[in-house]
């Protein structure tokens, strides 16, 4: 049969809803309002000390003064007079080589600057604030079908989320296009074609299945023949009899390793995966898996009767021939044969979307595989690399049993299959049930508002028309309801705001619709809903009591997440290669659970309310047995993140301690001071250089790697064009140059090709250019002077994505509200988001 939506009853309607998606996502306008004018004593001001660098002949930092419009219409102006005062305020310029004004001068203009934009505040409307709804991005799709329906969609079907500053959650960065409403119609389609089945055949109870390893069996033999293969056809040189050679050698000793494993009683009652070899690693295969979540668990240990502290188990899932496969976790491995560790997760399989394929992996801090021995050239590498192939007697990975549970029981939500049929079979229905069904699955769809009659009767003439064209009950019904999930009012966090109206209180639907997305990505759950029903949410500590469960939630981990990708732009670690890093110890593991221990340290001062300012220095880090292993922190075991106090003097603690941050600012091969300095302007400093000057040449490529890079960069210092920003940026990241570019602790840095060893210099000067420091321990007490900046910079980026727009000019008022009541509460990341929650910003619109 043809798509329903192939009629022409269908097509108008569609016709008709692209015209509202467009209408309800374009921002209003804002009215107009008074200009305020900058005073001629600021002209005067700047004419005097600043027009000679930022005029008409030179523009350092891509600034002019002489130009700037002296009446203040729009935000775009009044923020960049804001930016004037910010650079004064922190006497940053005139830089001192310049004439510079008197202490009188100085404040007489901060006083008279600020003035005048206290008056174009009041004045102007925040163009970002006139955004009136904004769409789910992917995260929150998918978590709202979740919340809804419990199943899950790849939100990858649908376009990319739209950006502005790495925030996902802006409306005015967002676009709607029939792209989008044929991937929404067609995801909204397999959801329902889950929840609506009637085939009882395809949906059972949980089962349990458990499988055995026995004997090692020839798929290993197979394996390590595939090794001596791959080896000698990779073997660098013409000289293929060597390669022979080399061959035959290494297919003797794995033949004695192969005897010795098989004799093993171990190798008698499990799987071993060994610590070499190309594909080291265990299938296991669920065939056609009813659709839901499944219980793994998995009986492991070492082969050996101690295990080491870096052996860990790798579960991969995902189809390796024609997809990359997504790594489940990394789990350390504890146990022995005698005393067998059970290792246990949880995992969605779909029955046929996705694979349903499990690997299971031996890795550990020192991983070697083919590839890299592929990149090695040569064979003065050669040799040193098969030597430790043939001599590590490290421990392998033992597999018992794999056993896996499911489909587990899921928490009932609102539009299940027994909640929307209310228990009974969709296709015994008949067409009388269809509108209450309709009428049940709107609400629920748009969050718990009524759909309008009209709405529901355009609804039901879809339906007509399916089954007037032939279609069973349940296949109209899903057409029908594809179109909900296809609506604005599904897509868009409504909440309406006429044009030229004053702001208005939320409700408290909206203002639990705000929080719950906030904090879950996800609309209200239960509880939720029923305080907003009780119509008390409002009240001030009913408000922190929701606010402050949503965050003890392990539900509120998306949201630390996603905010920190945002804001930290964690996205970037994944452009490092661990391969390319040539670190012993930094592996993909490494990477992975460093990149969580950033997650979870802001976590932890989220959940405990400890201070802002840890984010530069702390006492503790929050790890797992990885991330402290590779810190050299012993005592730690296990995969759960926990705090762990750091011994006195210790480097680590705060953002900048940590390999994550260290090593998304720079290549993985080597670090940048540069982009390390940028890093801590922009989020330690709320100082956020400008762009580099198109017309700069490049570094010189041959010297970098001959020469320190200290003294490779101090052409920053002698170039007029680069040496306003630089001497901002680059002592910053001079005083991180005692870490390695993974992040290591290092006293001396080796050149490029080996035959230098460069001292690392780490004493600069603040961006203030009056505050001086000796190394990074010193710097960071210079940045703890500065604290407040810190508080200032999150504040506003937490606004962006809590709010769901731009924190503008006309939020300078809020945000040193905000800054001024987190500092009298003792910094507390806990009481910043509450105060962002209980103000006037998040509570109207």
């Amino acid at each position: 049969m043809s798509s329903f939506f192939s009629s022409p009853l269908a097509q108008r309607f569609r016709s008709a809803w692209l015209l509202l998606a467009v209408l309800v996502s374009v921002p209003f306008s804002s009215p107009n309002a008074a200009a305020a004018d900058i005073a001629p004593a600021v002209d005067r001001f700047l004419t005097t000390y600043c027009v000679r660098c930022h005029g008409p002949e030179k523009q350092k930092g891509s600034q002019r003064f002489d130009s700037m419009p002296r009446t203040i219409a729009d935000t775009a102006v009044a923020q960049s007079w804001q930016d004037v005062l910010d650079t004064l305020n922190l006497s940053e310029m005139p830089p001192p080589e310049e004439k510079q004004p008197t202490k009188q001068e100085l404040a007489d203009v901060l006083e008279t600057l600020t003035a005048n934009l206290t008056v174009a505040r009041r004045r102007l409307v925040d163009s970002g604030g006139a955004i009136v709804v904004r769409r789910l991005n992917r995260r929150e799709y998918q978590q709202t079908i979740r919340d809804l329906f419990g199943v899950t969609v790849d939100g990858g079907f649908l376009p990319e989320d739209e950006k502005i500053d790495g925030f996902d959650t802006l409306g005015q960065a967002q676009e709607f296009s029939s792209l989008h409403l044929e991937r929404y119609l067609e995801l909204g389609k397999r959801v329902l074609g889950r929840v609506i089945v009637t085939d009882k055949k395809k949906s059972g109870g949980s089962q349990t299945k458990k499988t055995e390893f026995g004997t090692t069996d020839p798929a290993f033999t197979k394996e390590e023949k595939a090794l001596d293969k791959s080896i000698a056809d990779n073997t660098p040189g013409p000289d293929k009899k060597k390669a022979s050679a080399l061959r035959l050698t290494i297919a003797q000793a794995e033949r004695k390793l192969v005897d010795e494993y098989r004799a093993l009683p171990a190798a008698q009652t499990g799987a071993i995966i060994p610590f070499r070899g190309i594909k080291p690693w265990v299938d296991y295969n669920v065939n056609n898996p009813t659709p839901g979540f499944y219980r793994v668990r998995v009986r492991c240990g070492a082969d050996h009767a101690k295990p080491q502290d870096d052996l860990f188990l790798r579960v991969v899932r995902g189809n390796f021939r024609s997809a990359v496969p997504d790594a489940v976790d990394y789990y350390q491995v504890t146990g022995t044969v005698a005393a067998p560790q059970v290792i246990e997760f949880t995992v969605e399989m779909d029955g046929g979307i996705r694979s349903n394929r499990l690997a299971f992996e031996r890795r550990n801090g020192k991983q070697h595989n083919l590839a890299a021995f592929e990149k090695a050239h040569g064979y003065f590498f050669t040799f040193p690399w098969v030597r430790h192939l043939l001599e590590d007697q490290r421990v392998n990975l033992w597999i018992d049993a794999v056993e896996v549970e499911g489909p587990l029981p899921q928490p009932a939500t609102p539009l299940a299959a027994s909640e929307l049929f209310a228990g009974r079979d969709p296709g015994k229905l008949g067409d009388a049930d269809a509108r209450g069904v309709v009428e049940q699955f709107a609400f629920h769809a748009f969050r718990r508002q009524q759909p309008e009659p009209a709405y529901v009767d355009r609804l039901m003439q879809i339906f007509t028309a399916g089954r007037a064209h032939g279609a069973s009950f349940p296949d109209a019904l899903k057409e029908t309801l594809a179109v909900v999930l296809a609506s604005p009012r599904f897509l868009y966090l409504y909440e309406p705001r006429p044009e030229g109206q004053a702001a208005r209180p939320l409700s408290d639907r909206e203002i639990a619709i705000r929080l719950s997305y906030f904090l879950w990505s996800a609309p209200p759950d239960d509880e939720l809903w029923r305080v907003v029903d009780s119509g008390t949410l409002r009240q001030p500590a009913v408000l922190t009591a929701q606010l402050s469960r949503l965050i003890a939630s392990p539900r509120s981990e998306v949201f630390v997440e996603t905010f920190l990708t945002s804001w930290l732009e964690l996205q970037r670690l994944a452009a490092v290669d661990p391969a390319a890093t040539h670190v012993d110890g930094y592996d993909d593991a490494t990477q992975r659970s460093t990149r969580r221990e950033t997650i979870a340290f802001f976590h932890t001062l989220l959940r405990d309310n400890l201070p802002i300012h840890a984010l530069i220095k702390s006492d503790f880090v929050t790890v797992d047995s990885i991330a402290a292993r590779f810190y050299g922190l012993p005592g730690v075991t296990g995969d759960a993140f926990r705090k762990v106090t750091l011994p006195a003097g210790s480097v680590r603690g705060g953002l900048l301690g940590q390999s994550a941050i260290l090593t998304l600012t720079g290549t993985g091969e080597r670090t940048s001071p540069v982009e390390r300095g940028v890093f801590v302007l922009r989020k330690l400093l709320d100082r956020a250089p400008p762009p580099a000057p198109a017309n700069v040449p490049m570094l010189d490529e041959k010297q970098i790697g001959t020469r320190s890079i200290r003294d490779t960069l101090d052409q920053h210092m002698i170039k007029a064009q680069c040496q306003s920003c630089h001497r901002r940026i680059d002592p910053l990241g001079f005083a991180l140059e005692r870490f390695d570019p993974v992040g290591l602790v290092r006293d001396q840095v080796r050149s490029e090709d080996g035959a230098q060893v460069f001292a690392i210099v780490t004493a600069g000067v603040m961006p203030d250019g009056k505050r001086s420091f000796t190394d990074y321990v010193h710097l960071r007490q210079r940045l703890m002077e500065d604290r407040d900046h810190l508080v200032r910079v999150l504040t506003r980026n937490l606004m962006t994505y809590a709010l769901g727009r731009t924190v503008g000019f006309t939020d300078q008022d809020t945000v040193e509200q905000l800054v001024a009541a987190t500092i009298k509460d003792g910094y507390g990341l806990g009481a910043l988001v509450r105060h962002i929650v209980q103000s006037k910003a998040f509570l109207t619109k």
